[in-house]
């Protein structure tokens, strides 16, 4: 998958017929199979899998569902075998090994789930004012929507400066001004790739950035966050969840 960072850009779905009650489940990811990253499947009727394909589906309320086959049934059938995990189940795996109980939203609020700590002041919690911002202050692996612009984030706002994004090999740079006393700022405009390496620099500081594409056929925030914890981009699932009735 690939987007043009600012360009507001649908993601194309290839949707199977569906009823006006069917369940509508995107997929996440499929191995043997003829399914898309962001297809949307109806969850009702029969989906057919032979012996080694496998596929990972994401409901609208952001559960998680992975079957393997040889499977032949609906995917939200109560015999079809399919496992599947909650949003916070899937946020929790990601910090600590998997556990019986569930932590409630209440408790993750509590320990802050939608901030960052502040340079400046390191007991002193920023929130996250947009969960699909990237932020050029931190490193790994980061989710933005595919059908809106890029909006970079700093946890504080600095002096005016330029922000670059450079990829692989320098083989394109693309420079922005971010103006003194703002958090946000548009990204300039560029094409990545679907989690293609991407350095963010500015003031002489730099951060090696993952940038993952949650498509245009995701459209709950619950299933956001289910995404973006896949794709192990921590920060904005958590930032995504704290603001949820999970």
């Amino acid at each position: 998958m690939r987007t043009t960072i600012l360009a507001l850009f649908t993601a194309a779905t290839i949707a199977l017929p569906t009823t006006a009650s069917a369940v509508e489940l995107i997929v996440f990811e499929a191995t043997g199979v003829d399914l898309a990253m962001g297809q949307v499947v109806n969850g009702d009727a029969p989906l057919q899998l032979q012996a080694g394909q496998q596929v990972t589906l994401i409901t609208d309320d952001g559960r998680t569902i992975r079957i393997d086959g040889p499977h032949n049934g609906p995917p939200l059938a109560e015999e079809s075998g399919g496992s599947g995990t909650t949003v916070i189940s899937a946020l929790k795996d990601m910090v600590a090994p998997k556990q019986a109980s569930v932590t409630t939203l209440g408790v993750m609020r509590d320990a802050n789930i939608g901030g960052v700590k502040a340079a400046s002041e390191p007991r002193k919690t920023v929130r996250m004012p947009d969960p699909w911002a990237i932020d050029i202050t931190r490193g790994g692996n980061q989710c933005t929507l595919t059908d809106r612009p890029l909006v970079l984030w700093r946890p504080e706002p600095g002096p005016a400066g330029d922000v670059t994004l450079t990829l692989p090999d320098r083989r394109l740079r693309a420079t922005t001004s971010w103006p003194a006393g703002y958090d946000r700022v548009r990204a300039p405009e560029m094409e990545v790739a679907e989690g293609e390496p991407m350095t963010a620099e500015i003031s002489g500081k730099t951060a090696e950035i993952k940038l993952y594409l949650i498509p245009a056929s995701v459209k709950s925030e619950k299933a956001r966050a289910a995404w973006a914890a896949r794709k192990g981009c921590e920060q904005q699932a958590r930032a995504a969840a704290s603001t949820l009735e999970l």
